[in-house]
């Protein structure tokens, strides 16, 4: 790799003239990887790298072509990986890390999990704050292979250091809780977790601020009790947990935000949750959760600001409209994002316009998986006309729409909310389609896109709607 310089009229690089104090600050905000590719423009970084507070040990580092999923790694790849890692951990000579994240798939029969013990050892005696596992799921001939299993010393040992730990599809073990104890946040995906392991965490990580749950697995939990003295602010049950049926606050006052199946939420205490700004529910199919969300869901969060609401089709019914009277208004809430899934022509756009007269100082919508049976695509598109009508008092400006696809009902869709939100700004068209990971995150699949260009949706609705919103189309 050739080096390039940034160089003085002086001849000494940019870098090398600044503040002691400013570099230092520029270098804990790098990973190890890029403080040292930093040594290739500046002589000052030369050996800066060696203590970077943040080490991130990402396969892809090494090997970008390995993704999760693919078949067994070769013991060539593997091997060639772990000398990367011990050899920067070898080097290192900091004091303390604030990051160390393995992120690999290591074979048991390559001796790999003795190293990934020896690398955990490394980043507790280097009192890491966040430490974060991920060993990537690997499948051969549809199975998946063995998960690396924490060891035993590793949740024996006292970390008052340890702030954070994101564990991902891993093994527990036997596991005791005297590691982290001290944690402000924990995230573990795709981990195995007993009722008995589950009830001992709550109750004696009384620090815990951030509890996420995501795609776990577990045959006795069938309800979760959140301790009073635990001020959770953030409470995250995505996926997995398929037997619970109830999450118990017995406090509740400090939850900010909170994301679970759609059933759980009603059997919570409204005042318990009256400072909740940010909620994610998921899978609603029932009429009765529907209900509750245009009736009583306003009510019992005054306070929502940020509304993410997964539904499949037949939530809503117009032969079962709910009442305009019965009708509640999200006094605070300026970003809105609906999942909608195999919903008729009909129901999408009473659905969406719904919400729209139900948030009157909404900001941003954004609208995804939509999954259209028996359309003709592209086939004699024409706009049809709808019960809508101009609003200037919609405050709504700006408008995503991702995994569009390219027929009369989204289309129309489309029309519906640029005719009836006339301060609209920005309306953006993702052809692509999204896929929710939890936690606010979404994967985008390049793969799974319309056919039909950005240049010629563009001219559609250039031709057949009139709006002043700039449209963006991806």
């Amino acid at each position: 790799m050739t080096s390039v310089r940034l160089v003085t009229s002086e001849g000494d690089d940019v870098f090398s003239s600044l503040p002691e104090d400013v570099v230092d600050h520029m270098a804990s905000l790098l990973s190890v990887k890029n403080a040292a590719a930093m040594s290739l423009v500046s002589k000052s970084w030369r050996h800066r790298w060696e203590t970077c507070p943040n080490l991130d040990f990402d396969l892809q580092f090494v090997y970008p072509e390995e993704e999760t999923g693919a078949g067994p790694m070769s013991q060539q790849k593997q091997q060639g990986y772990a000398n990367w890692v011990n050899r920067v951990l070898a080097s290192h000579r900091g004091e303390s890390v604030k990051l160390f994240r393995i992120r690999s798939t290591l074979a048991k029969e390559c001796n790999a999990y003795a190293d990934i013990d020896q690398w955990i050892l490394h980043a507790l005696r280097k009192r890491a704050q966040t430490l974060i596992i991920v060993d990537m799921p690997r499948y051969e001939s549809g199975h998946l292979l063995g998960k690396y299993t924490l060891p035993l010393w590793f949740s024996l040992k006292d970390a008052p250091f340890l702030e954070h730990l994101t564990l991902r599809s891993i093994c527990l073990g036997p596991f005791e809780l005297s590691c982290i104890n001290h944690l402000t946040s924990l995230t573990l995906n795709n981990v195995v977790i007993s009722d008995t392991w589950a009830h001992d965490m709550l109750r004696n990580c009384i620090h815990l601020r951030r509890l996420s749950l995501l795609g776990c697995t577990s045959i006795s939990i069938t309800k979760l009790v959140v301790p009073r003295h635990l001020q959770l602010q953030h409470l995250s049950l995505f996926s997995g947990l398929k037997y619970l049926r109830e999450v118990e606050m017995e406090g509740g006052e400090s939850l900010e935000s909170f994301e679970c199946p759609s059933n759980i939420i009603q059997g919570f205490s409204s005042e318990k949750l009256r400072n909740l700004r940010k909620l994610t529910l998921l899978d609603s199919s029932r009429l009765d959760t529907f209900n509750y969300v245009v009736t009583r869901l306003a009510l019992d969060l005054p306070n929502l600001n940020k509304f993410h609401l997964s539904a499949v089709g037949g939530v809503y019914c117009p032969e079962n409209d709910v009442s305009r009277s019965n009708w509640t208004t999200f006094g605070q809430l300026r970003f809105l994002s609906l999942s909608c899934f195999r919903m008729s022509e009909e129901q999408l756009i009473k659905y969406v316009g719904l919400f729209l007269r139900m948030s009157p100082i909404l900001h941003t919508l954004e609208l995804r998986q939509w999954d259209f049976t028996s359309e003709h695509h592209e086939q004699q598109l024409t706009k049809r006309r709808f019960e809508s009508e101009a609003r200037n008092d919609c405050n709504l400006k700006v408008v995503r729409i991702y995994g569009f696809e390219h027929c009369q009902t989204a289309l129309d869709l489309v029309a519906y909310i640029l005719e009836s939100c006339v301060n609209l700004e920005t309306l953006q068209i993702d052809r692509r389609k999204q896929l929710y990971m939890g936690e606010g995150e979404w994967r985008t699949d390049a793969n799974q896109k319309c056919e039909s260009s950005p240049d010629g949706i563009s001219e559609w609705f250039r031709t057949h709607v009139s709006s002043n919103a700039q449209l963006v189309v991806l």
